[in-house]
C-alpha cells in the first residue's frame, strides 16, 4: 500500500469527490498551497503508481486504479483507530496479551486480527511486522524499523505539523520530551550549531527514537568511558546521551552505539550559527574558503548568475568541509524528505556544478543526498537574486481617485515581492497599448471589464476575496505564458532533422550517444562534447518522474543553442526509472541563461503533460507538435 501524507489524500480526496478534470488554480486555493507545492506533492503521489492523470486543462484520478484509490480511503478513514494498537506495541517492551488489548481498545479478538493482517500488509515496507505468540502480539523488528514507523505514525496523526512537542510523551514514555528537548538544543547552542529550519520535524523524531527505543534498564551509570570523537557531531551525541542517560535515569546497553545513531542524524541536520560561524571559519584548512570562493564564482559565472554568496560564504564553507570529510570517509546521514530535485531544478542543477568541481577538487564522490544539502544552503540567495526570477509583467487598470490604484500597488507588492513587476498604470483599458496587452496581467477595477476572461477584475478595495481570485488568475495566466514559451523554443531550437523517434529498447547511454553524434554531425560542438554530458549524467541523474531526461554537458560552449529530441514509446532504461522523451540540450557559450528558460520550461510542460496517454501516437515532429506542444 502507498503511502501518503494526509496533504497528498487530501488531493486524492478532492479528484475523488469532483469526478471531473480540476483545474490547478482550484486545488492550490482549496489547498493552500503554492503550484510548486502541488507539483511535488502529485509527484509522490505518482511516484509508484500513476494514481493521478495530467493534462493541459488540469487533474484526474486514474480510473485503472479507482479500486485502489477507494481500498486507500476507507483504510484510511479505519487507521485512526488502529493507530492506538500500533503505539501500544511501539512502546511496550514485552509482548501484549490479546484479551487485554480487547478490553483497552475496546474491540473482539477477531476485530484486532482483521486489524492486523491489514496492517501486516503496510508494515512490510518498513521490515515490521505484528506477530501472534501464545495469546500476545508483538512487534518483529530491529530499532532502524521501529524508528521509522513511530515516525510515519506521528507525521499522519499530527498532520506533518507539531504545534506541541510535549504532544509526542506517549510514544516515548521513558523520555521526559521537554527535559529531552532542552538538553538537546542546549548542547547544540554549547557548539555554536543550530537545527537547519527544513528538517526540524524529522530532526527530533529521530533523536526521540534513538533514545526511546534503544536498549536500556533504570539505573545510574557509575562512569562513563569518553568516547573517541573526531567531530562536533560525535561530541554533541556523546554529551547528549551523558545528559539524558542522568536527567531520566537510564543506562543504555550499548552505549557507543546510540552515540553513533546519533551523531548520523546530526550530520547534514544541523548547521553552525552565523556569528559562531564567523569565529569557526579561522579554523578551516589554510586556503579553503578562498578554494571554495573560487569554486562559487567559476560555477555562477557559466550560468550568468549574480548573486551575494559573501553574506552565507562562511556558514557553507563550513559545512562544505564537514560534507568533503563524510564523502571521504564514505558517512552517511538520514536524508529528508524535501527533494530540491523535484521543488527546483534550476537550483539543483547549479548545486550539481559545485558538487562536481568538489568533486574533481578533493578527489571524492558526491552523493545525491549531499548535493541536495549545497542546493538548500544556495537555493535561497540564487531565487533572491536580481537576474534569477522572470517577473510577470502586471498592468493596472484603474481611477486613481483617492489613491485607490496605488494602494492596490502596494498590496500587490507587499503579496507578491519580487515575483511581479508593476510595468504600468492607466485609467482605462482603451489606453493600453496592444503590446502591453498581449503579454502583461491585465488587473482592472473597471466594472464594464468583469465579464472579461482575460482581465482579472478586483473590487478598489482590494479585498482578501480579490486577492485569492488575482492568485487563481495569476497561476493560469503563468500557465499560458509557460505554454507559449515552451512553444516558442520548440519552434526556434528545433529543426526536423534533430527529432528522433525509436521504438526499442536501449539505455541513457546509447540515447546520449546517438543524440551527441547528431549534434556532432551538425557541427555545433567539439568532439569531446559527449564526454562532457556523460560527466554532467555520472555526478547526478538528469530523468525526471519516470517520463523524461534532459541530458545536457556540464561544459556550455557549443557554437549554436538546439534541442536534439528522442522519442521512444518502449521508454529508455534511465538509472531506476523510464525516459519516454530525451531532451539533450546543446547551448550557445555566449546564451548560458537560455538554459535555465529551457531546461525549467520543459520540466515543467513535461510535468503536467499527459505523456503516457499520447506516447505511442508520436510518429514524427508533426505528431510531437500536436500531441505535446499544443497539448
Amino acid at each position: 500500500m502507498d503511502e501518503f501524507t494526509s496533504r497528498q489524500h487530501q488531493i486524492i480526496q478532492i479528484l475523488n469527490r469532483e469526478k471531473r478534470i480540476i483545474d490547478s488554480s482550484f486545488l492550490c486555493a482549496e489547498l493552500k498551497v503554492s503550484k510548486r507545492t502541488l507539483i511535488k506533492d502529485i509527484a509522490a503521489i505518482n511516484q509508484n503508481k500513476n494514481y493521478i492523470l495530467s493534462g493541459k486543462r488540469g487533474y484526474r484520478l486514474n480510473p485503472e486504479f479507482r479500486d485502489s484509490i477507494h481500498k486507500m480511503n476507507i483504510l484510511q478513514q479505519e487507521e485512526g483507530d488502529s493507530y492506538e494498537l500500533l503505539k501500544m506495541l511501539l512502546i511496550s517492551k514485552k509482548p501484549l496479551s490479546i484479551l487485554s488489548l480487547t478490553e483497552q481498545l475496546n474491540l473482539s479478538d477477531s476485530a484486532i486480527q482483521k486489524m492486523v493482517r491489514k496492517y501486516n500488509e503496510w508494515l512490510k515496507d518498513y521490515d515490521v511486522q505484528i506477530i501472534r505468540k501464545d495469546g500476545a502480539l508483538s512487534l518483529m523488528t530491529d530499532e532502524r524499523g521501529r524508528r521509522q514507523l513511530v515516525a510515519r505514525i506521528v507525521h499522519r496523526k499530527s498532520k506533518d505539523f507539531f504545534s506541541d512537542f510535549s504532544n509526542l510523551q506517549d510514544y516515548f514514555p521513558d523520555l521526559v520530551i521537554e527535559d529531552a528537548l532542552s538538553i538537546i538544543n542546549r548542547t547544540l547552542n554549547e557548539y555554536g550549531y543550530r537545527i537547519n529550519e527544513y528538517y526540524i520535524i524529522n530532526f527530533y523524531l529521530n533523536l526521540f527514537a534513538i533514545l526511546s527505543y534503544s536498549e536500556y534498564r533504570k539505573g545510574v551509570r557509575e562512569c562513563a568511558d569518553a568516547p573517541l570523537t573526531q567531530y562536533d557531531e560525535e561530541k554533541i551525541a556523546a554529551q547528549i546521551v551523558d545528559s539524558i542517560e542522568r536527567s531520566c535515569f537510564l543506562i543504555y546497553q550499548d552505549r557507543d552505539q546510540v552515540i553513533s545513531s546519533i551523531a548520523q542524524v546530526l550530520y547534514g541536520f544541523i548547521d553552525h550559527d552565523d556569528s559562531a560561524a564567523i569565529l569557526s571559519a579561522s579554523h578551516l584548512p589554510d586556503g579553503f574558503v578562498a578554494d571554495i570562493r573560487q569554486i562559487i564564482e567559476k560555477v555562477l559565472a557559466e550560468r550568468h548568475l549574480e548573486i551575494n554568496y559573501e553574506s552565507f560564504l562562511n556558514v557553507f564553507c563550513l559545512h562544505l568541509n564537514e560534507m568533503i570529510e563524510r564523502c571521504k570517509h564514505s558517512a552517511s546521514f538520514t536524508p529528508s524528505g524535501l527533494s530540491i530535485k523535484q521543488t527546483n531544478p534550476y537550483v539543483y542543477d547549479v548545486a550539481v556544478g559545485i558538487a562536481g568541481e568538489l568533486s574533481e577538487k578533493f578527489s571524492i564522490i558526491i552523493p545525491d543526498s549531499e548535493i541536495n544539502l549545497i542546493a538548500i544552503h544556495i537555493g535561497y540567495a540564487i531565487e533572491q537574486s536580481e537576474n534569477y526570477n522572470e517577473k510577470a509583467e502586471v498592468i493596472i487598470v484603474s481611477d486613481n481617485y483617492h489613491g485607490i490604484a496605488d494602494k492596490i500597488v502596494e498590496q500587490i507588492r507587499l503579496i507578491y515581492d519580487n515575483q511581479v513587476i508593476i510595468q504600468n498604470i492607466y485609467p482605462s483599458l482603451q489606453e493600453v497599448p496592444f503590446s502591453e496587452l498581449s503579454r502583461c496581467f491585465i488587473i482592472s477595477t473597471m466594472p464594464s471589464e468583469a465579464g472579461n476572461p482575460d482581465i482579472c477584475f478586483v473590487s478598489p478595495f482590494f479585498t482578501l476575496e480579490d486577492q485569492k481570485k488575482m492568485s487563481e488568475k495569476m497561476l493560469r495566466f503563468t500557465e499560458i505564458l509557460r505554454r507559449k514559451e515552451f512553444s516558442r523554443m520548440f519552434y526556434e531550437y528545433v529543426t526536423y532533422d534533430s527529432f528522433l523517434v525509436i521504438d526499442k529498447k536501449i539505455d541513457k547511454y546509447q540515447a546520449i550517444h546517438t543524440l551527441c553524434e547528431m549534434a556532432l554531425k551538425d557541427g555545433i560542438v567539439n568532439p569531446d562534447f559527449e564526454q562532457h554530458v556523460l560527466a554532467r549524467e555520472s555526478l547526478s541523474s538528469t530523468a525526471f518522474y519516470n517520463k523524461f531526461a534532459i541530458p545536457h554537458s556540464d561544459v556550455q560552449e557549443a557554437k549554436k543553442t538546439k534541442l536534439y529530441i528522442m522519442v521512444d514509446p518502449a521508454g529508455v532504461d534511465w538509472d531506476d526509472q523510464k525516459a519516454y522523451i530525451v531532451f539533450l540540450i546543446v547551448i550557445d557559450q555566449n546564451a548560458s541563461k537560455e538554459f535555465r528558460k529551457l531546461y525549467n520550461t520543459i520540466i515543467e510542460t513535461l510535468y503536467s503533460g499527459e505523456i503516457d496517454q499520447n506516447i505511442n501516437k508520436i510518429g514524427n515532429a508533426n505528431d510531437f507538435i500536436r500531441f505535446i506542444v499544443n497539448k
